[in-house]
């Protein structure tokens, strides 16, 4: 009644030949030729760093410049490894660590 055009459905991702098809064919190509890539960018999509997401609300970008001091919200990947002294105190009480040196 109208005379509105009729446009075609791309929204619902039943036509061949569409990114979001693609990008799933990627995945799985990826998946095939090196197991385990899925998890590792799944994993690394759980553990973001505010500083990563290239958000300008919650960065200056545009003014950043380098100071020589850790931010604390920042990359903590190079970062030295902090492990406690397992023999510095028993974790549990009345639980001992006992060192075996051989003569």
């Amino acid at each position: 009644m109208q005379d509105f055009p009729i446009i075609p459905c791309t929204l619902c991702g039943s036509q061949e030949n569409l990114q979001r098809k693609q990008v799933g064919n990627l995945l799985r190509e990826w998946d095939k030729k090196h197991p385990g890539r899925l998890e590792n960018m799944f994993s690394a999509l759980q553990n973001i760093v505010p500083s990563h997401l290239m958000d300008s609300k919650r960065h200056d970008f545009k003014n950043i410049k380098t100071t020589g001091v850790a931010d604390a919200e920042g990359d903590k990947a190079f970062d030295a490894d902090e492990f406690k002294d397992p023999f510095s105190q028993p974790t549990l009480p009345g639980q001992s660590v006992i060192s075996l040196v051989s003569a």
